[in-house]
């Protein structure tokens, strides 16, 4: 029989949940005797779910966690409409690189989906002989490493920040208490504390689920962060979140997070030009922040990525690149010192 190519239309494909085949039903009567002849292919969603089961039950529960952190982002590209393995083009992912872009995600986390993604298709392709040939269908879009601007901002400055009356700019108040009390919390993103809820306080710990990966984290409210929470609490008694960042309490109105976190940038930005800062503040700036300052109080790197809810040591190398010149810079004037006769070196005998 001659291979026969035809366009489908919408209407001709059909997903099967739960399957890990999507269904093309070819519309073939004037051509095959009468016959509709359903093609089987496999499906890119469920080579996903297989991978993350996988995975779990090699107890590779980071590698399973970042495989679900980059197939949660994909489906929302794709609207939580399956694909065909086979239909995985260059020109998809060119497209969700895009998509990725235009919500701001930052070339370093395209970067890990990418990847992931990459990892899951060539497993399907030259592991499983899904495909008769691995088209590559990630060449054009970036899977590299960028490395990243030092934004971390040094203890000085954070002293500065704190000295600043604001008393009668409320909205700046609120700009400077969002970014310290992503400090107190171990670098709790922005988002994140946004969407803190009154119930995820359990006795002195905020109990809360990352936005971006879903995992669950338990961090001991300081003292510093619960004065915080303590100033909002009246004017947030009308609403279930912690703080007025997604919901206005003034016209009883949600905001959106996107608005939420331009204007929050805006404001700091507001306050770096009052500090004379050179490089202004961000809602990543106070997370860059707080894993600085732990790297130089001795804190391991492993610690530092569990604290921050880093799904790997990777990850938190990410963080800790931008400051590595000064750790180095720092050692080597040791070294200097030790050199010419003002520091004396000791060894343990």
């Amino acid at each position: 029989m001659k291979s026969i190519k035809i366009n489908l239309r919408e209407s001709d494909i059909k997903f099967h949940e739960g399957s890990r085949y999507i269904q093309i039903i070819l519309d073939t009567e004037e051509l095959i005797g009468g016959y509709k002849v359903a093609q089987l292919e496999y499906s890119f969603f469920s080579l996903l779910k297989e991978r993350i089961i996988y995975l779990k039950k090699e107890s590779k529960k980071s590698t399973a966690s970042n495989y679900q952190c980059a197939f949660r982002s994909f489906k929302q590209f794709r609207q939580n409409e399956d694909v065909c393995l086979s239909e995985i083009t260059s020109a998809m992912m060119k497209e969700y690189e895009n998509y990725l872009k235009k919500k701001n995600i930052c070339l370093n986390t395209i970067s890990f989906y990418m990847r992931t993604l990459r990892a899951a298709y060539n497993y399907g392709v030259d592991e499983m002989e899904l495909l008769s040939e691995n088209r590559k269908p990630f060449r054009k879009v970036f899977t590299g490493e960028e490395k990243t601007i030092k934004r971390a901002v040094k203890e000085n400055v954070i002293q500065e920040l704190l000295s600043l009356n604001l008393t009668h700019e409320p909205i700046l108040e609120l700009a400077r208490d969002m970014f310290m009390f992503s400090i107190y919390m171990r670098g709790m993103p922005f988002v994140d504390i946004a969407h803190l809820r009154k119930d995820n306080m359990i006795n002195n710990n905020m109990s809360y689920q990352r936005q971006k990966t879903d995992q669950r984290l338990l961090v001991r409210i300081m003292s510093c962060a619960q004065d915080i929470i303590d100033k909002y609490s009246m004017v947030m008694r009308s609403s279930e979140y912690l703080f007025p960042l997604l919901y206005n309490p003034r016209r009883e109105k949600n905001t959106t997070y996107e608005t939420a976190l331009r204007i929050h940038n805006r404001r700091l930005r507001t306050l770096s030009e009052r500090l004379g800062l050179k490089t202004p503040l961000s809602s990543y700036v106070a997370r860059h922040t707080w894993a600085t300052l732990a790297k130089w109080s001795g804190i391991p790197d492993a610690i530092i990525s569990e604290a921050m809810g880093h799904t790997s040591c990777e990850t938190t190398k990410i963080y800790l690149d931008s400051f590595n010149e000064d750790v180095v810079d720092k050692a080597n004037k040791t070294v200097v010192s030790v050199l010419s006769g003002r520091n004396k070196l000791i060894v343990d005998e």
